[in-house]
């Protein structure tokens, strides 16, 4: 019986592949870090609270743009082309950043004109784009594309199978956590709401998982020790979920660390994308049928 659990075990996570130092890896830890704290304190500090779509956008430009950014700079800087594109790219994605730091009159503004954010935002991205792509750097090498998706797609359908009736039980002995979703209050007031919401939060986890399963994973990754980078994205993961109730928060660091494994075997920060996604999706809706 152990030894065919062992067996599920084994074939659900995979082994961890063998890396290889980078020459430049002590530098590279110095920009992964840097940009890395920077999304995490616009993402925590100077949040964008209000509708699902607009938090959700912001929360991507700031969690998944700059580390976009981080990687250009990176690239370019190794290449030696593409360098007047990936300093534009970080320029202009200044731009809603500045805005926000203004406080109170900066969210507003974004609220009520989010193109401020919006097309800096998807302009950063297309500079960015480019000057990867004019460096000649692999963005599989961040874990960004879809890896060994003939590894995860299998595993990701059978967690995705199994979400329905663990949060389910989950959320049945939980009152707290069952009161706590859909945490935007109108999602508990109509179908239409509860959809948006899930939108809102998908744009959302682009950047999220970008930053965590991506960019610092992969980053810290390149330094040859899975194990360390497996605990790096954890551990800020962890701390981000303060607030969150009481279950979520404890299971939000077994599943980062679990996560880290996963992503690193798959070669991708995309089945956690989905897998995130889909377990918020089942939530917000065990919440809503449970109300």
């Amino acid at each position: 019986m152990i030894d065919r659990l062992s067996q599920v075990c084994s074939w659900a996570v995979g082994e961890l592949p063998k890396l290889d130092r980078d020459e430049d890896s002590t530098s590279l830890l110095w920009l992964v870090g840097l940009f890395a704290s920077a999304a995490m304190f616009m993402g925590e500090f100077y949040n964008l609270p209000g509708h699902p779509l607009t938090r959700g956008f912001w929360r991507s430009t700031v969690h998944g743009g700059l580390p976009l950014v981080g990687i250009a700079l990176w690239s370019t800087w190794k290449g030696g082309r593409g360098r007047g594109l990936a300093v534009a790219s970080f320029l202009v994605l200044l731009v809603p950043i500045i805005v926000r730091l203004q406080g109170r009159p900066g969210a507003n503004q974004l609220r009520e004109s989010p193109e401020w954010m919006v097309l800096p935002a998807l302009l950063a991205l297309g500079l960015a784009g480019a000057a990867i792509l004019r460096s000649g750097a692999k963005l599989a090498k961040w874990g960004v594309g879809l890896g060994d998706w003939r590894w995860w797609l299998p595993r990701v359908g059978a967690a995705a199978l199994m979400l329905v009736p663990v949060v389910f039980l989950a959320m049945s002995f939980s009152p707290k956590l069952a009161s706590f979703y859909p945490s935007w209050k109108p999602a508990r007031l109509s179908v239409e709401n509860l959809l948006i919401q899930q939108v809102g939060i998908g744009i959302d986890f682009i950047g999220w998982e970008l930053l965590f399963r991506g960019f610092l994973l992969f980053g810290v990754a390149r330094r040859g020790d899975a194990h360390t980078a497996i605990w790096l994205q954890a551990i800020p993961f962890f701390l981000l979920h303060s607030g969150q109730p009481d279950v979520e928060l404890v299971s939000s660091l077994f599943g980062g660390l679990l996560a880290g494994w996963v992503c690193l075997r798959a070669r991708s920060f995309i089945p956690l994308f989905i897998l995130h996604w889909a377990q918020m999706i089942v939530v917000a809706c065990c919440g809503y049928l449970l109300r």
